[in-house]
């Protein structure tokens, strides 16, 4: 159940009073789509999620120098903060969609870097800020039970540009997902409910 462990609390600094007015409820907002595959540039990352700036520059960096962007720069959060004693121990991932550079192959990168196969996936998704992440991930956990959908992979956040406030950065989360064969539906408002 790690795999439903991610992003939602990985932000601990998100004010919760993130969800602005006049927009539409989060659950009202997730599409079902076909998200596309490809090669990713990835590089895992031990210790607290502060380290965003840095990383994804660093990663940008290697992108830039030696592969075409086919893609949003995006992290995998596949373990809740909050089940750790220290954010030292925490595990996460960074990642980039890219394509080659001018001669036709992908170059292997250096360490800590790695080429990955991306396939295809359904998946929920929300589109939202970062500062909306952590309401806006609560909501798509309730959305599926109620729409009848298990989660079958880790939570990935796009983040869609890198330049102006950092809380208002647009961003995309992105849970792949399945149809339960069972059709089993959980009733509105019953997800989650102790």
């Amino acid at each position: 159940m790690s795999s439903m462990s991610w992003l939602v609390l990985a932000f601990t600094v998100i004010p919760w009073g993130g969800l602005q007015t006049g927009r539409a409820r989060p659950e009202e907002r997730v599409q079902v789509r076909t998200m596309p595959g490809g090669t990713m540039l990835v590089r895992d990352v031990v210790g607290d999620y502060r380290q965003h700036p840095k990383i994804f520059l660093e990663m940008m960096a290697v992108r830039d120098a030696n592969y075409v962007a086919a893609g949003d720069c995006f992290g995998i959060y596949p373990t809740d903060p909050d089940t750790l004693e220290s954010t030292a121990t925490l595990r996460w991932r960074v990642g980039v969609r890219v394509a080659p550079k001018d001669s036709g192959q992908l170059r292997t990168p250096k360490a800590p870097y790695r080429l990955e196969r991306l396939a295809p996936v359904e998946a929920a998704v929300l589109e939202t800020t970062v500062k909306d992440a952590a309401i806006d991930g609560l909501a798509i956990l309730r959305w599926l039970p109620e729409n009848g959908y298990v989660q079958i992979g880790p939570t990935r956040m796009e983040y869609q540009s890198h330049e102006g406030s950092p809380m208002l950065i647009p961003a995309r989360i992105v849970v792949p997902i399945k149809k339960r064969s069972s059709g089993l539906k959980l009733p509105p408002g019953e997800a989650g409910a102790e």
